[in-house]
Parts: structure tokens; sequence; C-alpha cells
């Protein structure tokens, strides 16, 4: 009888031991079918735009200024095409090892790089620091071809504000910069394109007619390998130039004007005496607007 009891109750502890174990199985089953759910149907778009940011990098280009003519459409204020560098901050872990290496590719010198220094100081880890506004086509060249080992580089094609006729106009067409924080905060337009690089009206017409004549950004979207090197270019939205201003000035009247005032201090205005338009609006001392 005691066999039986005893035979009885280790019939039950096994039944109990089977069952919590197929009851284990059961709910880690259950709790793989629900993580394989999750990744592949519920946070499928997460991840996938995950993996996009791995493959895929996206370059914010500065937008083209719209052009500022004389009265016979004669260009004072024109569009250069420029090569930069820029580096994001938050892509690189060694800053010293990343500038160190850049030195030798773009033939960066001391003064410059004591500069880049001091700038990064000023900014925030997720910022954007341009290296160079300015390099030639061998140095952006060869930092394409040594770009897979560069983290956080990128070269940008872009451009610069140029002026023909240099001191000549600087009184009136004004000159550009970089945005600060005050230009930021005074337009919506300055902040919608606030991008690397980007450069707004300081004085003159580039500062008053600043919604006109800034442009829209463009995006450049390129895959890449595990390197980050480039393999294809997969979208370019071209940067929208801004709107073309055109004033009364007579140029030739200008410079005329101007010449007059070399070596002295003061100023000549001229005006059509019938519709109250500016001719020329010469001053001295003056100074060249391409330096800025």
């Amino acid at each position: 009888m005691q066999n039986r009891a005893s035979s009885v109750q280790k019939g039950r502890v096994i039944s109990r031991r089977l069952f919590i174990l197929a009851a284990t199985k059961l709910v880690l089953f259950a709790g793989i079918t629900f993580r394989l759910y999750s990744l592949q149907i519920s946070d499928r778009e997460k991840y996938e735009i995950l993996s996009d940011k791995n493959r895929i990098r996206e370059w914010k280009t500065p937008p083209q200024r719209g052009l500022i003519t004389d009265f016979y459409n004669k260009i004072l204020a024109d569009n250069d095409r420029v090569f930069q560098v820029h580096l994001s901050l938050d892509e690189i872990r060694d800053f010293d090892k990343t500038i160190f290496r850049l030195r030798n590719i773009i033939n960066l010198s001391n003064n410059e790089i004591r500069k880049i220094y001091k700038i990064k100081e000023k900014l925030k880890p997720w910022d954007t620091l341009v290296v160079s506004d300015n390099i030639d086509w061998s140095e952006f060249s060869k930092l394409n071809l040594y770009l897979h080992e560069l983290e956080g580089v990128k070269p940008v094609v872009s451009s610069s504000r140029y002026y023909p006729y240099g001191g000549n106009l600087v009184h009136v067409v004004g000159y550009v910069g970089q945005a600060s924080i005050k230009d930021i905060e005074r337009m919506e337009a300055i902040r919608e394109n606030l991008v690397p690089g980007l450069k707004v009206g300081k004085s003159g017409i580039e500062y008053s007619n600043e919604k006109l004549l800034i442009g829209k950004y463009g995006i450049k979207r390129y895959e890449v390998n595990s390197s980050g090197k480039r393999i294809s270019q997969l979208e370019h939205i071209k940067e929208s130039k801004g709107i073309e201003i055109k004033t009364t000035i007579d140029l030739e009247v200008q410079k005329f004007a101007q010449k007059l005032l070399k070596d002295q201090a003061g100023s000549i205005c001229a005006m059509d005496i019938y519709t109250g338009e500016m001719i020329a609006m010469a001053s001295s001392p003056t100074y060249d607007p391409n330096k800025f």
C-alpha cells in the first residue's frame, strides 16, 4: 500500500515538473514570438531609419544668394564656387587625431590649427566646424580620396560672395559674413537656412534685403560603406538661388565719383531730379568687402 502511495506521489511530482517545464517553454516561445513581431512589424520603421543612418549620409549645402546689379544690369555682387572642409563634431571620437591627419592632407598651418581649436571651444558637441572655407581643387580631390579614413570630415562644394568692383560700391552694396546669434534671432529666413558656412548680409543692400537675397539651402544624400566612404549619390536637391535685386546705381558714375574722392575724406551723392532715384553714392575712406 505504501509503495503504491509512493508511486502515485512520484507520478504527481513528475507531472507537475513536466507541466512547469512545458509552461516555461510556452512563455519563452511567446516572448520570442512577441520580440520577433516587435522587431519586424511594430518597430520596422524605427530600425529602417537606423539602418539608413548607417548607410546614408546627408550634406546640407548653403543657398546661393541673389545677384545685385546696377541700372544697366552690370553685376555688383556675384557668387563664386568654393571648396570647403567641414567637421561634424558629434561624429569624431578623437579630434586631435583627425586634425593631425587633416593637416597633412590640406596643408593646415599652425596658426590655422590654433584658430580651429579656439572655434571648437565655442561650439556645442553636435555643431559643425568649418575648418577651411576655400581650399584649392587639388586639396579638395586629395581629401575625397582619403575621406574613408577621416571621421566626421565633410568636403563641401559651396558658394562665396564676390564683389567685382571692391571698395567702389561697398557703402551701397555692403558685404556678407558668418551668421551671428543676433542675425539668427532677427530673421526667420536665416534660421530656416542655417547650415554650416552660411553667410548673411552685414551692411548695405546685403543686410536690408536679406530675406530676398538669401535663397534656400540644398541637400546631397550619399550611400556610404561601413568605412564611411561614398559609394554613390542617391539624391541631390539643388539649393535655390535668391531673388536678383536691380538698383538704380549707374556703375560708371559711381566709379567716377569714387575716383574724385581718392585720398580724401568725404562723400558724393548723385540723384535723378525727376524720379528721386539715386544714381551714385560714393564715400571715402573705403575698404574691400572681398576680405570679409
